[in-house]
């Protein structure tokens, strides 16, 4: 039998799991919606940077708090309450719900 076999995770894990199932169904469902081009746009280059700096910024926060939120103060971290880890998936939810919002914000560009 491999050590693979015999590999349990820690609670934390499960709980981390159990608390991001909801932020994946809402992600495939937000990728999915059906967007309507239906705000006129006259200059394109200047919608194009606005919302390329938005995402820039949005993302940059995400990779943040997954690097610092999730993988340090809950993947990371053997003492982590479950209230805890419901707390930093609102978070992580949060910035990926405006992130998903920019890129709403870019289809309903109609040119």
């Amino acid at each position: 039998m491999d050590d693979i076999d015999n590999f349990i995770l820690p609670p934390r894990m499960h709980v981390l799991g159990e608390a991001l199932r909801p932020v994946l169904t809402d992600l495939e469902a937000g990728l999915k919606k059906y967007i309507v081009a239906t705000v006129p746009t006259h200059d394109i280059f200047a919608v194009i940077q606005r919302h390329l700096y938005s995402i820039r910024g949005a993302s940059n926060t995400l990779i943040d708090c997954c690097n610092n939120d999730l993988m340090i103060g809950v993947i990371a971290n053997e003492n982590v309450q479950d209230a805890e880890i419901y707390r930093v998936v609102w978070i992580f939810k949060t910035k990926l719900n405006r992130l998903l919002a920019d890129y709403h914000d870019v289809l309903m560009m109609d040119v």
